[in-house]
């Protein structure tokens, strides 16, 4: 069994805040769909510019061309 890479966890919380956030948003105004559909893209850019941020990449290691 693979396990998440300890380098990767910090950012897959911050896109899990994002969606999470939006959620909730989406819900407290009325327009769960329409959030939601605009908060995973958002998330994916979340994981990468913290990953860039703290490693320099914002691709994980698996998906990077070396």
């Amino acid at each position: 069994m693979v396990s998440i890479d300890p380098r990767d966890r910090l950012p897959l919380v911050s896109a899990a805040v994002v969606m999470a956030l939006g959620n909730i948003i989406g819900y407290a105004v009325g327009t769960t769909m329409y959030l939601t559909i605009f908060a995973g893209p958002v998330a994916v850019f979340a994981f990468g510019g913290v990953r860039y941020l703290l490693h320099g990449s914002p691709y994980p290691d698996s998906m990077s061309s070396n």
